[in-house]
């Protein structure tokens, strides 16, 4: 909860934390106040967007994100934007650049993984396709 973390901000990262890697496992509230902590402390910021909240985040959250890291599930539920595609996933990468993030990594299963950033972006290929043998807790929201 946002007033628990209050309680303990002092403790939350010391000087040698450069960086804080979250999931969205928690309230979106607790998430922002963590991140604006983080921020206001100078600690770069790699968020997970698993497992995706109910609603996107809210929109003073995302310039929080120094780099935005989700999957083409959770990129369709937080932009509105089916991504089904190379293009798709490029599309939604500018739609959460536009709403603050500082960089998108987007894995995409066999369409490879997309970075993007304001001056830069480029498409990774799977180079080699795998057969999973277990796939337990995979996509399990």
């Amino acid at each position: 909860m946002p007033d628990e973390i209050s309680s303990i901000e002092a403790n939350l990262f010391n000087d040698n934390c450069k960086l804080f890697v979250p999931t969205f496992e928690c309230l979106p509230q607790t998430l922002h106040r963590v991140l604006t902590i983080a921020r206001k402390r100078g600690v770069k910021t790699l968020v997970n967007g698993a497992p995706p909240f109910s609603t996107p985040p809210p929109k003073e959250m995302y310039p929080l994100f120094d780099v935005f890291c989700l999957n083409e599930t959770e990129a369709t539920i937080t932009t509105g934007v089916d991504v089904k595609t190379i293009e798709d996933g490029k599309k939604s990468c500018r739609v959460l650049l536009e709403r603050g993030c500082g960089s998108v990594i987007l894995t995409m299963g066999d369409n490879g993984a997309l970075y993007m950033d304001s001056s830069v972006d480029f498409h990774v290929p799977v180079q080699q396709k795998v057969t999973p043998v277990d796939t337990t807790v995979c996509n399990s929201y």
